[in-house]
C-alpha cells in the first residue's frame, strides 16, 4: 500500500519534468529558428560585402594593367592585384557556401519541406521587454529547466521512500462466506441452507532477499543525490548568467 502510494507521487513529480522539459524544449526550438533566422542574415551581409570587395579588387587590378601598360608601375604591382581578385573571389564563394548552409539550418529548425531564407526588414519595430529586472530574474531562477530538475529531486525523494516501503512487512485480509446445504428434492432452495462466513489475516515479513532491498536502497539515495545536485547545478547556473547579464561593463580609466 505504502509503495503504492509512493509510486503515485513519483510519477506525478515524473509527469511534471516532462510538462516543465516540455516547454523548454518549445523555447529552445523557437530560440534556434531566431538565431538561424539572424544567421542568415548575417551571411546575406557577409556575402554582399565579399562581392563588394571582389568588385573594388577587380577596379584596381584594371587600374593596375592600365599602369603597367604605361610603364607607370612593375610587373609586382599587376600580380599583387591579380592576387587580390582571386582572393576576393575566394571570400564570395566562402561567403556563397555560408548563407546556402545558413538557409538550410533555418529550413531545418523550422521543419519546412522547401528551403526557407530570411529576409531582413529595417521596417520592423524592435520588440522590447515588458517585465522588469526583478522578473526576470524571477524567470531565470524557476525556468522550465529548473522546474525539470525540482520534479526530478521529487520523483527520486519518492523512489527513495518507496525503496524505504519495501522494508515494512505486508499485511492482507480477506473474507469468505459459504453456503451448503441438502434437500430430497430436485431443485434450489436458498432456505435450506446453511452459512459460514471465514475472516483471514495474514503477515508477511521480508526477512532476507539476497540484499535485494539494500541495493535498491542504495540505488535511490544516489539517485535522490544526483538529483538535488541537479537542481542545484542549475539554479546557480541560470544565477551566473543573471549576474553577467546585469553586470555593468568595465571601462578603462582615462588618462
Amino acid at each position: 500500500m505504502a509503495s503504492s502510494f509512493f509510486e503515485v507521487n513519483r510519477t506525478r513529480a515524473e509527469a511534471m519534468g516532462a510538462r516543465a522539459g516540455l516547454v523548454g524544449q518549445r523555447y529552445a526550438a523557437v530560440l534556434a529558428v531566431k538565431q538561424q533566422f539572424f544567421a542568415v542574415l548575417a551571411a546575406r551581409e557577409s556575402e554582399d560585402a565579399a562581392r563588394a570587395t571582389l568588385q573594388q579588387a577587380q577596379q584596381q587590378l584594371q587600374v593596375s594593367i592600365i599602369r603597367l601598360r604605361q610603364r607607370v608601375v612593375t610587373r609586382s604591382d599587376s600580380l599583387r592585384s591579380q592576387i587580390a581578385v582571386q582572393n576576393a573571389r575566394l571570400a564570395v564563394a566562402t561567403a556563397e557556401n555560408l548563407l546556402a548552409t545558413s538557409n538550410a539550418g533555418l529550413t531545418r529548425a523550422t521543419g519546412s519541406p522547401k528551403l526557407v531564407t530570411a529576409v531582413g526588414d529595417d521596417s520592423l519595430d524592435r520588440p522590447t521587454l515588458a517585465l522588469g529586472d526583478s522578473e526576470l530574474r524571477a524567470l531565470a531562477l524557476q525556468g522550465p529547466a529548473t522546474q525539470q530538475a525540482r520534479a526530478s529531486r521529487e520523483a527520486a525523494g519518492a523512489s527513495l521512500r518507496g525503496a524505504w516501503g519495501s522494508f515494512l512487512p505486508t499485511i492482507s485480509a480477506s473474507y469468505s462466506r459459504n453456503g451448503f446445504g441438502t434437500s430430497d428434492q430436485f431443485g434450489f432452495d436458498p432456505t435450506a441452507l446453511g452459512y459460514s462466513g471465514a475472516v483471514r489475516l495474514s503477515v508477511s515479513v521480508p526477512l532476507f532477499d539476497q540484499y535485494q532491498r539494500a541495493q535498491s536502497l542504495t540505488v535511490a539515495h544516489v539517485q535522490r543525490d544526483n538529483a538535488e545536485a541537479s537542481l542545484r547545478d542549475s539554479q546557480l547556473r541560470r544565477s551566473k548568467a543573471w549576474c553577467s547579464r546585469s553586470a555593468p561593463s568595465a571601462s578603462r580609466p582615462s588618462g
